[in-house]
């Protein structure tokens, strides 16, 4: 049978030759200062942390304007849409909807 933890608190304090509720409370206290110094050090080793505000998080942006040069461009010219439903759907596949589909629209096509 594994010895309970008070089998092995007893165990330690014959060894070093004190009693049980010494070493219950070392450990307690040693536990406490662990989790403190957790806590004091939790925000020092990250890359800005350390209290302060918190950075602010931006997405990139589609290209607003037609002329920007860069990459291809949606327009809006009221045609289908071409999605592909994946996972948990009746029929995976690639579908065309029309503009303004729902996406129960194409989890049922």
């Amino acid at each position: 049978m594994v010895p309970s933890w008070l089998d092995r608190v007893d165990a330690i304090a014959a060894v070093i030759g004190v009693e049980r509720r010494r070493v219950i409370v070392a450990g307690a206290l040693a536990t406490v200062a662990v989790a403190a110094l957790i806590a004091m050090t939790a925000g020092r080793f990250v890359a800005g942390g350390g209290g302060g505000a918190a950075p602010e998080l931006s997405l990139p942006r589609a290209a607003t304007r037609s002329g920007d040069g860069g990459g291809a461009t949606a327009t809006s010219t009221g045609g289908p849409i071409v999605v592909a439903a994946a996972g948990a759907v009746a029929s995976p596949g690639v579908y065309r909807v029309a503009t303004g589909a729902r996406v129960i629209d194409v989890i049922q096509a």
